[in-house]
């Protein structure tokens, strides 16, 4: 996965700050708790956070969700899913949701 997060405007003591958003990258694998139309999944993964201004993260971290597949054809169906990953990082952690969508194509029935 891929993801490139957005700036974030916050206001401080009365002053405005902008903050860029961080370049992530991440490779992991999920396990579907079970099968069916609506599935809940789990997964960990290394995460890569990478921003100017701000030092490297490079963790293990841990994601779940749930996906919605809708057939489209006879072995070829379409997911959507929704994911929350958590990264931990010494006494804090981060956290982002993401929202997928994808074509599944199943070699035998």
């Amino acid at each position: 996965m891929t993801s490139s997060l957005d700036e974030v405007t916050e206001e401080l003591g009365g002053v405005e700050y902008t903050r860029d958003g961080f370049d992530m990258k991440s490779i992991g694998g999920n396990v579907l708790l079970f099968g069916g139309k609506f599935y809940p999944f789990v997964g960990f993964g290394s995460y890569s956070l990478k921003r100017d201004g701000s030092e490297d993260i490079s963790e293990l971290g841990w994601n779940f969700g749930l996906g919605l597949g809708l057939p489209v054809g006879e072995k070829l169906r379409l997911d959507i899913r929704g994911e929350l990953d958590m990264i931990v990082t010494d006494d804090t952690s981060r956290k982002f949701g993401a929202a997928t969508a994808g074509l599944t194509y199943r070699l035998t029935e």
